[in-house]
């Protein structure tokens, strides 16, 4: 809020008069409400969740399709750095879910892989079936996360010093949200983390929905 009244109030005194110092405060103003609405939809979203007010729509949901289309929404965050790379099995791999809660967490998991990630190097999404379960994984070339910090992953407001010894801009919601959400769906989220440049995975794993009850 304080950025965005700093740009407001040159704007709104008159005293720019280059077009591209004009152009920067209003770019500034328009990513610090975006931000700031992320924030409030977080927050939301959280209080809605631990409330049992989050309506979920379950139904058979084929993960190579959410993972797809999921990309697609996201290739925005790859415009000038590394790929979002895929890798999927042949066959579907069917699960009980709500759409746009599951595209919600993949599409967390995979802006904090970008975030956190050199921008050269690319994230890798990869689905796979396990006996009775569905995993997918979102990996990244960061820095890694410490041991230490284990136990502070999922925890609401939690921000770790990652990239270049800072913290990232974040409302420190997004890891809890994805946690709740998949604990919904039966499932979990975990991670396993290398520091020292050989980057960290995050692994959510769902209950595979059987034929017959993805045929009814």
């Amino acid at each position: 809020i304080t950025a965005m009244l700093g740009s407001l109030r040159l704007l709104q005194s008159n005293h720019v008069s280059d077009p591209r110092q004009h152009r920067q405060l209003v770019d500034l103003a328009v990513s610090n409400t975006q931000r700031l609405s992320r924030i409030i939809n977080d927050i939301l979203d959280i209080e809605k969740i631990e409330l049992g007010r989050m309506d979920y729509n379950l139904r058979p949901i084929d993960l190579r399709d959410l993972v797809n289309a999921n990309a697609v929404s996201n290739q925005g965050l790859f415009e000038g750095a590394g790929k979002l790379c895929l890798e999927l099995p042949e066959r579907s791999v069917t699960v009980a879910g709500d759409a746009d809660r599951l595209h919600q967490v993949l599409t967390n998991l995979i802006s904090n892989a970008r975030k956190f990630s050199p921008i050269e190097e690319d994230v890798t999404v990869t689905l796979s079936v396990t006996g009775g379960t569905a995993k997918i994984s979102v990996a990244d070339r960061g820095i890694g996360i410490a041991e230490k910090d284990r136990c502070q992953v999922f925890q609401k407001f939690s921000q770790l010093h990652r990239a270049s010894n800072r913290k990232q801009a974040g409302t420190g919601l997004g890891l809890a949200i994805c946690k709740l959400l998949v604990e919904h769906h039966r499932g979990s989220i975990d991670f396993s983390s290398a520091p020292g440049g050989m980057g960290t995975v995050f692994t959510v794993t769902l209950p595979l929905l059987e034929q017959k009850q993805a045929a009814a």
